[in-house]
């Protein structure tokens, strides 16, 4: 009797234990599918359903605090330019460049994302419309032009809660008009050359002999 009680104990153990081996692995893969469903998979930033997420949560945040934030978009100058000459793995490296400069320049608190093909928003809280211009300047000096990777202009525009608007479409489209503002003074002085390209092989074109 003894030992069916010893044999029933182990089994017992054993089963208790596969049951959490597979608790712990389901745990996982909801962790890995959410996080996959939350971000984008070029730049492994927030994606624009997360970012947008995050900007409403804010507003609420704000709104209790009385606490300004404020939202930055940003895109890459002529990157239709780059893919048409260069091939789309020369564009995919520009929005990555972009992608890493973000992480760089941004704190702890900041959600960084990429809401469209070449388009990005930074939530920037506890910040103003200078502290944001502070954050531009500091990407625009990793994207400067050096030997190797050439550089990258970026436009942009700010909106800060509430001056700006308090609900997310107020913001979004006041940070878009002042982007596309920038764009226009962009037009004539931006100078895309294929030294400051990324130096990739287009795809199909033979290497030089």
């Amino acid at each position: 009797m003894r030992t069916l009680i010893e044999v029933f104990a182990s089994c017992s153990t054993l089963l208790a234990a596969a049951l959490a081996v597979i608790v712990v692995s389901q745990r996982r893969a909801a962790h890995a599918l959410t996080k996959l469903a939350c971000t984008d998979p070029l730049t492994g930033l927030s994606n624009r359903r997360e970012f947008m997420r995050a900007l409403d949560a804010e507003i609420s945040r704000a709104s209790r605090t009385g606490r300004p934030f404020a939202v930055v978009l940003l895109d890459v100058d002529g990157l239709k330019l780059i893919n048409d000459r260069y091939g789309h793995r020369a564009g995919d490296r520009a929005i990555k460049r972009v992608a890493n400069a973000l992480r760089v320049s941004r704190r702890a608190m900041d959600v960084a994302g990429r809401i469209g093909g070449d388009e990005f928003a930074v939530l920037l809280p506890e910040s103003d419309h200078a502290s944001a211009w502070l954050f531009l300047e500091r990407m625009r000096a990793l994207l400067a032009g050096h030997r190797r990777a050439g550089s990258i202009i970026i436009s942009a525009g700010v909106a800060q809660h509430p001056r700006d608007g308090h609900g997310v479409d107020a913001l979004i489209d006041h940070a878009d008009a002042a982007l596309y503002a920038e764009k226009r003074r962009h037009a004539h002085a931006a100078h895309i050359t294929p030294a400051s390209m990324p130096r990739i092989k287009r795809e199909g074109q033979r290497s030089p002999a």
